[in-house]
């Protein structure tokens, strides 16, 4: 019985023993692991851009994409040329200086827009070439404030942008023309006033509806851009993350990440 015991320990101990650190990210085998230990199987050729990459913006042509990478080390903004699926350009922002989420190029593919998360800016870029040439920011708010600039989306014509401010429960409606913020729309929030409030992350715009995915509540915001009013509220999942419309505009898919779903809304 002394025996048996020991081995039941020993066994016991084995099991109980934590597993080997496995180093999160690109995998040699081509797969992708999570910090919460998901292995990921992407499809496709994979072109290593940079550190958490988060926001994608095409350029009108179709030859580049613009990536914001968003890690906890040097943040940068990547444009990949696509034919040559290589990384061609990096711009590297170093602490304090930030970057999150959202970039988007202009219709006429001349201009680049790309949120600076907590540096309470809008950066705008020059593009020629598939070159970026980084210009004088616009300010949403000083430096400090609760404010974080998050999602981006660019009207048809190319002169509002809508930035989503994560901290400030709000969207930006900047005049790029003047460059500065024309309008602040406020979102509905009933949660407790002390808490971070709906923390609205992607944008996306069909027309004259803007839809807002928000973090804290668990769907999509609409908008109506001409009268700057909240017109609805869809709910899709906790934690409703990126956004995507299909070509025709008429339907809308939310990635709800802290439940792993897809939402399509009519």
């Amino acid at each position: 019985m002394r025996s048996l015991a020991v081995l039941v320990l020993l066994g016991g101990a084995a099991c109980g023993r934590p597993p080997a650190a496995a180093r999160v990210g690109p995998q040699p085998d081509g797969t992708g692991l999570t910090p919460n230990h998901w292995r990921l199987t992407p499809a496709g050729v994979q072109v290593e851009v940079g550190d958490r990459p988060l926001g994608l913006a095409l350029t009108p042509d179709g030859r580049h994409l613009l990536v914001s990478n968003n890690g906890q080390g040097v943040q940068s903004l990547a444009v990949v040329d696509l034919a040559s699926r290589s990384v061609v350009q990096t711009l590297p922002y170093p602490a304090p200086e930030a970057l999150f989420l959202g970039v988007v190029v202009s219709p006429d593919g001349r201009r680049a827009y790309a949120s600076g998360g907590g540096n309470n800016t809008i950066r705008v870029y020059d593009l020629d070439q598939g070159r970026l040439f980084e210009r004088e920011p616009i300010a949403l708010g000083a430096r400090g404030a609760r404010v974080y600039a998050a999602g981006l989306a660019l009207s048809a014509d190319g002169k509002t942008l809508y930035a989503a401010l994560n901290l400030a429960g709000a969207v930006a409606v900047v005049d790029l023309p003047i460059r500065s913020v024309r309008a602040s729309i406020r979102l509905p929030w009933t949660g407790r006033p002390d808490d971070l409030g709906p923390l609205p992350y992607a944008l996306a715009l069909a027309g004259s509806r803007l839809y807002v995915s928000e973090w804290s509540g668990g769907g999509v915001t609409v908008i109506d851009v001409d009268g700057l009013s909240v017109r609805g509220h869809v709910p899709t999942g906790a934690h409703a993350s990126a956004l995507a419309l299909s070509p025709d505009g008429t339907r809308l898919y939310v990635a709800n990440a802290t439940g792993d779903t897809v939402s399509a809304v009519d």
